[in-house]
């Protein structure tokens, strides 16, 4: 072994030889202390012996004091002691209780669990059951409650259904809403709500829904949040066995119970709106309904059937000078001239055919106004010019104010007839609004909106009942007012049939052409298809594709490389000028003429068609904006020099005259009731700025909610359950949207922004500077082989119509005289007719009427016009009219020189 090994070894023996050292000093110190714990527990044990033997004797000696004195038991002491009436002791009774009760109560529970716990149960069961018995008292629905009330005053809380509030609750049952608090949050809860955090459920909705939930399980009448609650689910489409559930789990009432107060709710809105047409002066507008009834199990008398119905809507209308409603009697009858012919008959005003030099630099300012806020949004590095281009010039906006509406029950009536329209009228005016004539006569004229349809069907209605003495029979209360909306719609397929062009045709400037290249769905339009295009994806076209021209108009003008880097880099006053100098040169008339005065064969058709274009699919935009900013005046403007536009090739005869005819009476009418007549045109429901929409729109929308939302499913589907819902629509929506507001819930709609269209723009925007369609180019269109038509200007087309010998023939007399030849047969004497007989002619709107209504509408959609050789084989046809002919003339010379 070596002296190394050796010595680790030894280092190990003294190593161990430690250790055992410790070990048994350390076990000493655990037996010294063990010893010293175990005599001072002895101690202890001893001292408290002691105690206990001193306290039993203390308690020995007071029980036999107690005996003593009378005292049999020590409840019977303490009983006595608790119940003194001696002031002094009472005193240090409450005291003793007030100071010592939690020692009390756990001194009990020590002794005794289980009958302490019993009896904290029966105290806390009497006061639980006693608040939740006022709690029920303080919810309870009184008899004649009218369901709209509760969900009017349904508050933010969720809570509030107008008799109790969440303060209210508190108060009436602190100990349970307090117990609930206290069971819901934990300690790390309060922490969160102390620091001023807010959790991610509101714990007093869910205490406070408890509570209620309580209340109605004790006394059904109690029943608020769960009418609200289920209405909610009613409103949001829940099926019938999720609220079957729900009702058995105390949140909501049964389906039976919801759809009775549904029905309650339908009785409360039409008696609303009996009281609303007998406070106020208000108008109606109605429209068709189609519903499509599908049968899975078809028998003879149950089938598949398409229904055509209608539905319609109460308005009130706004005063702007009073910025309140309008007072009963305030549009008299005698403000609306008797209608004494079957077709109203207007003079012929230089005014209404043509815009006034006002009316066109209105809308002149109106559209290069709408060229710079499309150049601001559309053409990237413009957006900081949005706040130097200011708002729309205003021309008469409406004041702004909300629009009240209350729907009418739907009608299983076709109002596509005349028979359908006077029941329709019969339907409103005599069961609904249950009017009589006196009343009728006391409330005044009456604003009926509605589509071409509607309209021409109640025109014709007056005009077979113009001498009834009836104001309810003969129609005299209506003020007929045509749907904005579709007006818009019309205007949108005019600029787009117009402009679409031919199918494949090359080098085309047109919109067929711009869809294609912005790769959008194929669609047929034009004046010939057989199937109108859907509106809205015209309308969006028609935005896209002006956006790509006004780019391309700048950079055109500009003639940069990058429009992106000159916006970036321009002033605000450059780019006004610059803007005025484009809208001069591509979107007016006179960029046009300019052009067209050029020989023939120096001509350019495609440059033509596209300033053409650009001129028309800016009014549409400005139409469109008006109707959304509530400048009534602007769209009156629009719809001016549309009547015009419409007459140019004789492709919306109706809506020109429909137009003509309100035009006229705006210039006939007395100025209160052109007044109330244009600001109540359009509706806003909301209140709010940008907020404005069609009357016809905002019938368009109930439709879709009654059609597509609120309808019943499968064999539930009729007109009974329509009628009753339709009046609840908008009721149930504000509900539903109540309930998401006061539950915090953000609802999941089909709401979202519109998808970027910049690339589709960037692509149109190519296509036009590629072709270079904003640039001239002598003799394109006429000698390069495309043999594309001259483009028609249909301002100038429509500024013709009035020289026609047919123009306005359904509105100014005609004052021909019939001359009868001499006949060669033998005259056969006229016998008297006999006591009863008719002499078959109908003054009144009969059969001859009938058919001259027919020939007249041919005659429109025909597009016949007379010839020159026809005015000189008559020529007392226009005798009597050669002023007024002149006059007309005249009116056009400078019409055509100072239009738009």
């Amino acid at each position: 072994m070596t002296p190394r090994s050796r010595l680790k070894r030894q280092q190990k023996v003294d190593s161990e030889r430690k250790a055992r050292s410790l070990k048994k000093k350390a076990e000493k110190r655990h037996r010294e202390k063990e010893e010293k714990q175990a005599a001072e527990k002895e101690e202890k044990e001893q001292m408290e012996l002691v105690r206990v033997e001193n306290e039993t004797v203390r308690i020995q000696a007071v029980l036999g004091a107690m005996k003593e004195h009378g005292f049999k038991t020590v409840w019977q002491f303490c009983e006595t002691f608790l119940a003194t009436k001696h002031p002094q002791l009472s005193s240090q009774v409450t005291q003793l209780i007030r100071d010592h009760h939690p020692e009390i109560q756990h001194a009990l529970a020590r002794r005794d669990p289980v009958q302490h716990s019993e009896l904290a149960i029966e105290t806390v069961k009497g006061v639980i059951q006693s608040e939740i018995a006022a709690l029920a008292e303080l919810l309870r629905r009184q008899e004649k409650t009218a369901v709209s009330d509760i969900l009017d005053a349904f508050s933010e809380t969720g809570l509030e259904s107008g008799l109790a509030s969440a303060a209210s609750i508190e108060e009436t049952a602190p100990t349970l809403v307090e117990m609930l608090r206290e069971s819901v949050l934990s300690k790390a809860k309060l922490a969160i709500i102390e620091e001023g955090k807010d959790l991610r459920r509101d714990h007093n909705i869910v205490i406070y829904t408890i509570c209620c939930m309580l209340a109605f399980t004790r006394k059904e009448k109690a029943s608020n949040l769960q009418l609200v609650i289920g209405l909610y689910l009613l409103a949001s489409g829940a099926r019938k066995n999720l609220v079957d559930v729900l009702a058995h789990a105390g949140l909501t009432l049964s389906y039976r119970s919801i759809i009775r107060q549904v029905k309650n709710l339908s009785e409360e809105a039409t008696a609303n709106i009996v009281r609303i047409f007998r406070e106020q002066m208000c108008g109606i507008v109605w429209d068709n309904l189609n519903i499509a009834f599908r049968v899975g199990e078809q028998r003879t008398n149950n089938q598949d059937h398409f229904d055509n119905g209608t539905t319609a809507t109460l308005l009130t209308l706004f005063c702007p000078i009073m910025k309140d409603s309008v007072q009963w009697g305030t549009l008299p009858f005698y403000w609306k001239d008797k209608r004494r012919t079957r077709a109203p008959m207007y003079e012929l005003n230089i005014d209404v055919l043509f815009p006034k030099p006002e009316h066109t630099a209105q809308l002149r300012n109106s559209c290069l106004w709408q060229l710079r806020r499309m150049a601001t949004e559309h053409i990237p590095g413009l957006k900081g010019m949005k706040n130097h281009i200011g708002t729309a010039p205003e021309v008469h906006p409406i004041p702004l104010h909300k629009t009240e509406q209350y729907p009418l029950p739907a009608m299983h009536i076709d109002e596509s007839s005349i028979n359908g329209t006077i029941r329709v009228i019969e339907e409103i005016i005599l069961r609904v609004l249950k009017i009589t004539p006196e009343e009728m006569k006391e409330h005044g004229l009456l604003f009926v909106d509605g589509d071409l349809l509607t309209l021409m069907l109640l025109d014709k209605v007056e005009a077979a009942r113009r001498d009834d003495k009836d104001i309810l029979e003969g129609l005299q209360f209506t003020i007929r007012r045509f749907g904005l909306f579709h007006c818009m719609m019309a205007g949108c397929r005019l600029v787009l049939y117009q402009y679409w062009g031919k199918l494949n045709a090359e080098l085309c400037a047109s919109l067929w052409k711009e869809n294609l290249v912005a790769n959008r769905k194929p669609m047929k339009a034009g004046w010939k298809t057989d199937k109108h295009p859907p509106w809205q994806t015209s309308h969006e076209l028609l935005h896209i594709s002006a956006a790509a021209h006004i780019q391309d108009a700048f950079h055109t003008y500009l003639n940069v490389e990058n429009l992106e880097e000159w916006a970036k880099g321009v002033s605000p006053e450059e780019f006004m000028q610059v803007s005025e100098q484009v809208f001069e040169r591509s979107f007016t008339s006179q960029a046009v003429h300019s052009i067209r005065r050029l020989d023939q064969e120096q001509r350019d058709y495609f440059y033509e068609h596209t300033l053409l274009y650009n001129r028309d699919v800016l009014v549409y935009l400005e139409y469109c904006d008006a109707i959304r900013t509530g400048d009534i005046g602007r769209v009156l403007n629009v719809l001016r020099v549309w009547m015009i536009m419409m007459r140019g090739e004789n492709r919306m005869p109706k809506y020109a005259d429909m137009i003509f005819e309100t035009l006229t009476r705006l210039e006939e009418w007395a100025p209160r009731l052109c007044e109330l007549f244009l600001n109540n045109w359009l509706v806003n429901l909301s209140g709010k700025p940008n907020g404005w929409k069609e009357v016809d729109l905002l019938q368009e929308h109930q439709n879709y909610w009654n059609k597509s939302v609120y309808n019943a499913k499968g064999s539930n589907k009729s007109w009974d359950w329509l009628s009753m819902i339709s009046t609840c629509v908008y009721i149930l929506r504000d509900a539903m949207r109540t309930v998401h507001e006061a539950f915090d819930i953000t609802p999941s709609g089909n709401r979202h922004s519109s998808p970027n269209m910049a690339k589709e723009i960037a692509l149109i925007a190519e296509y036009l500077h590629t072709e270079k369609l904003h640039t001239y180019i002598s003799g394109r269109g006429i000698n390069d082989g495309s043999a594309m038509e001259p483009p028609t200007d249909l301002l100038v087309m429509g500024a013709m119509y009035p020289n026609t010998r047919w123009a306005f023939h359904t509105f100014v007399p005609d004052l021909r005289k019939a001359a009868y030849a001499t006949s060669m047969d033998t005259e056969v004497p006229e016998e008297p007719l006999e006591e009863g007989e008719e002499s078959g002619l109908d003054s009144g709107g009969g059969e001859m009427e009938k058919e001259n209504e027919e020939e007249e509408e041919e005659a429109a959609d025909e597009e016949f016009y007379v010839e020159q050789e026809d005015l000189e084989a008559d020529p007392e046809g226009f005798e009597g009219m050669h002023d007024q002919l002149l006059d007309v003339a005249r009116g056009i010379a400078q019409a055509l020189h100072d239009i738009y």
